[in-house]
């Protein structure tokens, strides 16, 4: 005898406010990145970077540690909440695409300045926060507005 059950075979997600879960994310980023910083490994990329962009020549310049923490701080959580607060898939992705080619951008500017393009914190925080921030928009629905925006939804 087979017996059918009236139980959905997945439960769907729970609705979300996009700040917990983009400061989660963000958090989590950050504290990669640190985790990286203590194993050395961020040294290590920085290095080949500037090889890659500029063999032959001593970059004098560093730039400020906090600087760089400050930058990595503000994408890790501006990326996070930008994407998990966005409406669809496709501006998603370009929210993150966009964010990590503004920092892959600086990398240049930083050699022509005589700055060593010591961005790997920045960049590693913007992919890794776009990436987590992404994958969770995509598996959970999104918060309904408190407000509608539809002038027949008014009361009078």
């Amino acid at each position: 005898m087979s017996r059918q059950s009236n139980i959905p075979k997945t439960q769907p997600h729970t609705d979300h406010h996009p700040l917990l879960p983009g400061a989660a994310i963000g958090a989590l980023s950050l504290l990669l990145v640190a985790g990286l910083e203590t194993l050395g490994t961020l040294n290590f990329i920085n290095q080949f970077i500037a090889e890659r962009l500029a063999p032959e020549s001593d970059l004098p310049h560093q730039l400020p540690l906090w600087g760089i923490w400050l930058a990595s701080f503000g994408f890790a959580f501006g990326v996070s909440f930008a994407v998990v607060h966005a409406e669809c898939g496709w501006k998603r992705a370009v929210l993150w695409i966009t964010s990590l080619a503004v920092v892959a951008g600086w990398a240049p500017v930083l050699v022509l300045a005589a700055h060593a393009p010591d961005i790997a914190a920045v960049i590693i925080v913007t992919f890794w926060s776009g990436l987590c921030a992404l994958v969770y928009a995509q598996r959970h629905a999104k918060a309904a507005p408190l407000l509608s925006n539809n002038p027949s939804d008014e009361i009078h």
